[in-house]
């Protein structure tokens, strides 16, 4: 008859496996993660920072940087404003 409960080794041996696996897919979206700089890096300043503001160009230039470093971040024109 079969027990209702797995045994400890069962239990220890997929709980490995999964590890194994968890680490291995870890290992390889960190190689393949592009570096994505940090907002001070670009800008040259602690966003938030007394007496510090970044203008619009920094800004999108920022974005900009963002969407060619990650493929999670998109860059769209809606439309251009009237002056």
């Amino acid at each position: 008859m079969f027990s209702a409960r797995p045994s400890q080794s069962s239990l220890a041996r997929t709980l490995g496996i999964a590890l194994a696996l968890s680490a291995a897919s870890a290992r390889a979206h960190a190689q393949a993660a592009p570096a994505v700089l940090a907002p001070r890096d670009y800008l040259g300043f602690e966003v938030g920072a007394d007496r510090q503001l970044a203008d619009w160009p920094q800004i999108t230039g920022y974005f900009a940087r963002l969407a060619a470093a990650s493929p999670s971040v998109r860059v769209d024109t809606l439309g251009r404003t009237t002056t």
